[in-house]
C-alpha cells in the first residue's frame, strides 16, 4: 500500500444524459480520479455491468495510489425508497435488480436518490453550509427538488419527496412542470412548436439568447412554469435560500435569471420575496460528491451536521 493512504470513497451519479463516477478524499471532497460515461437510453442490465467494471478499474487504480475504497454511493436519478431501493423505472431500468450486491464485492454500498446526495454535498461544504433549511432544485435532463433541514436531506415518509418537477400546475393530463422546463422538456417543446428535428436543450437556449422568438418563447414559458412551482414551494416551506443545481443553470444564466424573475413575483409573503436564489457551489459534480459523502456517512465517517464552506 502506498505511503499516502488517505481516505476516499467512490461516487456515481447515474444521471440522464451521463453517468459520472469519482474517486473523492474525506475530509475536503476533493475528486482525485473520475471517470464519465454516456447513460444509453432506457439503461438496463447490461450498463450496470459495464459501471460495474469501470469502478473496479477506478478502485484498483486509486487504491495503488491513496489505499483501499472505504465506500461505494450510488447517486440514481429515479425514486429510491428509504432502505435505498429503486421504486422507479423513468430512466434507468434497474426494478428487481439487487444493486448494492453487484458493488459490495468492492466496498460497503449506499443507494440514494441522485437529487438528495447532491443537496447533501451542498449542505455539508457547498452553497447551503451556513444555511439551517433550504430548498435544492436540479434543473438537468430532468427537474427535481430536495428540501434540507439541518444539513439532512428529508426523503419523505417514502422516499418520494423529490417530486416538484412531476406535478401539472393546471387540469390533469396538462404537462408537468418537468415537460416544460427541464432540458428534456425544452428541447421537446422546441421541436413540437417548430417542427424542426430535435436539438439539445442548450441550442435552444443558444438561440434563446441570440433572440430567436421561437427559442425565447419555450424558455420564457419553461421558466414561468417552473417560476410558479417554486413559488408554491417558497410559500409553504418559507426557505433559507433556494439553491439551483444542474446543467441548465450552470452555463446558461439566462435561463437562471428568467426563471429567479418567474419565481419572485409569484411569491406571496413580501418579506419572502428576497429569499435568496443561489447556485450550486459543486456545479455539475454535486451528485457524485454527495454520493460518496452519503457513503461515508453510512459508516460513521463523517458529522451529520453541515460544515463550513472554505
Amino acid at each position: 500500500m502506498s505511503e499516502t493512504t488517505s481516505l476516499w470513497a467512490l461516487g456515481i451519479d447515474f444521471g440522464g444524459t451521463k453517468t459520472a463516477l469519482a474517486a473523492v478524499s474525506f475530509p475536503d471532497l476533493r475528486i482525485v480520479r473520475r471517470a464519465t460515461l454516456v447513460t444509453p437510453h432506457r439503461a438496463g442490465d447490461t450498463f450496470l455491468s459495464i459501471i460495474e467494471d469501470q469502478a473496479r478499474q477506478l478502485i484498483a487504480g486509486v487504491t495503488v495510489e491513496h489505499g483501499p475504497c472505504s465506500a461505494i454511493g450510488l447517486g440514481v436519478c429515479e425514486l429510491v425508497d428509504r432502505a435505498g431501493t429503486l421504486r422507479s423505472a423513468v430512466t434507468v431500468d434497474w426494478t428487481g435488480l439487487v444493486m448494492a450486491e453487484r458493488f459490495s464485492g468492492l466496498a460497503p454500498v449506499v443507494i440514494e436518490s441522485d437529487v438528495r446526495a447532491a443537496a447533501l454535498a451542498e449542505a455539508y461544504a457547498g452553497a447551503g453550509a451556513t444555511l439551517d433549511a433550504f430548498l435544492y432544485v436540479n434543473i438537468g435532463t430532468g427537474l427535481s427538488s430536495a428540501w434540507v433541514v439541518g444539513g439532512v436531506p428529508w426523503p419523505g415518509r417514502h422516499g418520494n419527496a423529490i417530486l416538484l418537477g412531476s406535478s401539472s400546475l393546471m387540469a390533469a393530463g396538462e404537462p408537468t412542470v418537468e415537460a416544460l422546463a427541464s432540458g428534456a422538456g425544452l428541447a421537446a417543446c422546441y421541436a413540437g412548436l417548430t417542427g424542426q428535428a430535435p436539438i439539445t436543450a442548450q441550442e435552444v437556449l443558444a438561440r434563446a439568447g441570440s433572440g430567436e422568438n421561437a427559442a425565447v418563447a419555450i424558455m420564457q414559458h419553461g421558466a414561468k412554469a417552473l417560476g410558479t412551482a417554486l413559488a408554491f414551494a417558497i410559500n409553504l416551506l418559507d426557505p433559507d435560500a433556494v439553491i439551483f443545481g444542474g446543467g441548465m443553470v450552470g452555463g446558461q444564466q439566462h435561463y437562471a435569471t428568467e426563471i429567479e424573475a418567474a419565481t419572485r413575483t409569484r411569491i406571496y409573503a413580501t418579506a419572502s420575496r428576497d429569499v435568496p436564489i443561489l447556485r450550486s457551489h459543486f456545479a455539475g459534480d454535486a451528485a457524485v460528491i454527495g454520493a460518496a459523502l452519503k457513503a461515508y456517512q453510512s459508516l460513521g465517517l463523517s458529522p451529520l451536521k453541515p460544515v463550513a464552506s472554505t
